[in-house]
């Protein structure tokens, strides 16, 4: 049975090694990324964002991969952050920001990792500056956490009081419902032709785990068969199961809905077609006598 440390090893050691893809997949992944985009700002009323920048508004993006809820969002906000495990996908994240000509003060991120049990070597990300947000956000990365709910729960103390909490991943189906007959039915039957992993994208991590790479944001668009997971801790969730993650960690006013048109994956990654979620709920107040989330931690 994996542990909690080995899949967070394994990811951090797939996503590492997973900077040239966006190369090789360049055209897919800026055409996922404006599908993200496209759905995030058509849902600006719904997130509860103003048509411009206030001045003040702060956005934390966490598994960021290369930034796409960053650069999708910002256009909204004024300050934005990015943390992911793989200190690669922080470089790629950092360069992009750069080659854009957005000032670090603006854009950056850092490497970290918000569930780690032993917080004593994540000092970079733990300072006043990665908390008190007015949203966070976390795109197609909760499949990979072998505890949602702990993670769910990190990003809300990230959050400040009343702030937004956005949480996109892949359901099960189109409908949102459990398929009938268990994992095999939520991929395409011939994806699994190739049992070592997705056409030339194998690789060997000591066994033949096959597994597929993302797209813009930890945004991991990626497929994976049933029985190749890796670094995988589930394959998607029902609806009902993120709002009430959401509502178990104390967030208020939860509510979800459905991404327009699925993400189609290249032959890469076996063609498949998967719907993603968006949900979001707000941070209840603090207790009396804490100003900021940050405080109320120490």
């Amino acid at each position: 049975m994996e542990t909690k440390n080995s899949i967070i090893e394994e990811n951090e050691e797939h996503w590492n090694s997973q900077d040239n893809f966006y190369v090789r997949e360049k055209e897919w992944a800026d055409k996922t990324a404006a599908q993200f985009t496209k759905e995030l700002h058509g849902h600006r009323e719904w997130l509860g964002l103003a048509e411009k920048k206030t001045g003040n508004l702060r956005f934390l993006d966490v598994a960021c991969g290369p930034g796409m809820l960053s650069h999708a969002f910002f256009d909204f906000f004024d300050e934005v952050r990015g943390i992911d495990l793989a200190n690669n996908m922080v470089q790629m994240y950092n360069k992009r920001v750069q080659e854009k000509g957005i000032s670090p003060a603006q854009m950056s991120a850092a490497q970290g990792n918000i569930v780690a049990a032993d917080t004593s070597n994540q000092s970079n990300i733990l300072d006043q500056e990665f908390f008190d947000f007015d949203m966070v956000g976390m795109a197609n990365a909760l499949h990979h956490m072998q505890d949602p709910a702990l993670a769910i729960e990190r990003l809300v103390q990230r959050l400040k009081p009343g702030g937004t909490l956005l949480i996109i991943d892949f359901i099960n189906d189109p409908d949102g419902n459990a398929p009938a007959d268990g994992p095999a039915n939520w991929f395409p039957h011939d994806h699994h032709a190739n049992p070592g992993g997705h056409g030339h994208h194998e690789h060997d991590h000591g066994g033949s785990k096959g597994h597929g790479d993302h797209g813009y944001g930890h945004g991991h668009e990626h497929g994976h068969g049933s029985g190749q997971k890796f670094g995988i801790a589930q394959f998607g969730f029902l609806r009902e199961q993120l709002e009430k993650l959401l509502v178990d960690a104390g967030c208020l006013e939860v509510d979800t809905f459905l991404m327009e048109e699925p993400i189609k994956f290249p032959p890469a990654l076996g063609e498949l077609e998967r719907t993603a979620c968006f949900a979001k709920g707000k941070k209840l107040g603090l207790a009396a006598g804490c100003d900021s989330t940050y405080e109320a931690l120490l």
